[in-house]
C-alpha cells in the first residue's frame, strides 16, 4: 500500500511530487507526468486536450465516447484560463480522463476513494484506455 491507497504498489511508484493546489492541480499533475516534469506546462496540456476534442467532437458524440453528454462543459474546463478556478472547471470528470487517454494515446489509471465529477466510485482503481475513434 502506498500513500493511503491499497491499490498502489509502493515499488511501482516512480515519483512523488507536490502539485500546486490552485484548482488546476489535475492538469498540473498531467503536465508533470507528460511534459518533462514541469507542472507549469498545464496550459499546454489543456490546449492539447482541447485541440484533440475539437478535431474529433462529432465522432465522439456519434459513438458515445464520453459519459457526460455535455461536451460544452468539458470544453469550458479546458478553455478556463483564469487564475481563480472554481470547482466546475477542475479536472474531475471521467471524461477528462478519457480525453487524456485519447489525446496522448496512453492508458490512464486513477486511484480514488471518492467521487469523480458526478460519478461515485468505490475505493480502488479506474483504468481508462484510449478509444479507437
Amino acid at each position: 500500500m502506498a500513500y493511503g491507497f491499497p491499490s498502489i504498489q509502493k515499488d511501482k511508484v516512480r515519483d512523488v511530487i507536490n502539485i500546486f493546489p490552485d484548482g488546476k492541480c489535475g492538469f498540473r499533475a498531467l503536465a508533470y507526468m507528460l511534459k518533462v516534469k514541469d507542472q507549469d506546462q498545464f496550459k499546454v496540456v489543456k490546449q492539447d486536450m482541447l485541440e484533440h476534442l475539437m478535431a474529433r467532437e462529432a465522432r465522439s458524440q456519434k459513438h458515445g465516447i464520453f459519459l457526460d453528454d455535455n461536451i460544452e462543459k468539458l470544453k469550458n474546463s479546458l478553455l478556463m484560463r483564469d487564475e481563480s478556478v472554481t470547482r466546475e472547471y477542475w479536472f474531475t470528470t471521467v471524461d477528462c480522463v478519457q480525453l487524456v487517454a485519447d489525446t496522448y494515446n496512453v492508458a490512464v489509471e486513477v486511484h480514488t476513494d471518492t467521487v469523480i465529477g458526478n460519478k461515485k466510485f468505490e475505493k480502488g482503481v479506474l483504468t481508462v484506455c484510449p478509444s479507437t475513434m
